[in-house]
């Protein structure tokens, strides 16, 4: 099923292998999908991820120009365990078909994936067996926070992983498929959701603001905004591109958005005090 993996398993090496893709309820290879055909080195140690969409046509382009049709991310070297016994080691792999090229920052800590765009698979990673906080940014803008996720490694000392993006960033262009998340596998086909964190305001006492309808269309309404003084009001696009500023001088506003295409948007409000930000689906 969808965001579920299989344990480590043996093939032949050295030979043409068809590996062919086919629906779960499908009896014969006459079923299959798609076909893939890869030879594999001897003693070597891969992982096979079934990514894309069947038809792309049916679904939102990726910002960056790539490629989302189905096929499988291949990747050698992979690890069945830690390089050191007190750490976890993990590879990213960018997998969310609309997303654009994106950052992700372990909060406090240190970026951990620079500029990786859909497709991508990271080096692997080594980090303490800590619980940490993984910001997702665009990959030129790291003040806009696309998803908040926990990460809680502390009880995978000695473990190797590998954490999918995963699903899409605006479902309701996309078939309404599953919401725009991260998927940590184990080596022994554990597969688990990291639990989204809501907030991400970057001050304890930023400028908080309410805003609707969320989704909008033709007006968004931001009320309730808390601190008026010196605050701006930035719109940016997936990519983190600002597509519409303006200097706050009231606690309640109303923001046309008829030139605004379908997607996703984040409004961000700051000023010396801090910025808040909130995700914005445009229909």
């Amino acid at each position: 099923a969808f965001r579920t993996a299989t344990p480590f398993i043996d093939v032949p090496a050295g030979v043409l292998l068809n590996i062919g893709v086919a629906g779960g309820n499908s009896t014969s290879v006459n079923d299959t999908l798609k076909n893939f055909q890869v030879t594999l080195a001897n003693g070597g140690s891969y992982i096979a991820v079934a990514n894309g969409v069947l038809n792309p046509a049916n679904f939102a382009v990726n910002p960056d120009g790539a490629s989302t049709a189905f096929t499988l991310f291949l990747q050698d070297q992979m690890r069945e365990t830690a390089s050191v016994g007190t750490n976890v080691d993990f590879r990213v792999i960018h997998g969310a078909s609309d997303a654009p090229t994106v950052d992700v920052i372990a909060r406090n800590v240190a970026t951990l994936v620079n500029d990786a765009s859909y497709s991508n698979i990271t080096p692997y990673l080594t980090v303490p067996a800590n619980n940490y906080v993984l910001d997702v940014t665009p990959g030129n803008n790291n003040s806009v926070i696309v998803a908040s996720f926990s990460a809680p490694l502390t009880g995978l000392a000695g473990q190797s992983a590998v954490v999918l993006a995963s699903g899409f960033l605006t479902p309701s262009a996309n078939q309404n498929g599953e919401a725009f998340g991260l998927l940590a596998v184990l080596v022994d086909g554990t597969a688990f959701m990291l639990s989204n964190v809501t907030s991400i305001a970057e001050n304890p006492t930023p400028t908080s603001f309410t805003m609707f309808p969320n989704p909008a269309s033709d007006i968004l309404n931001i009320n309730s905004i808390s601190d008026v003084s010196n605050t701006t009001l930035e719109i940016l696009n997936a990519v983190g591109q600002v597509v519409k500023t303006d200097r706050i001088i009231d606690s309640n506003l109303t923001v046309s958005l008829k030139d605004f295409s379908a997607g996703i948007y984040f409004v961000k409000l700051s000023n010396e005090k801090g910025q808040t930000v909130s995700k914005l689906i445009v229909e």
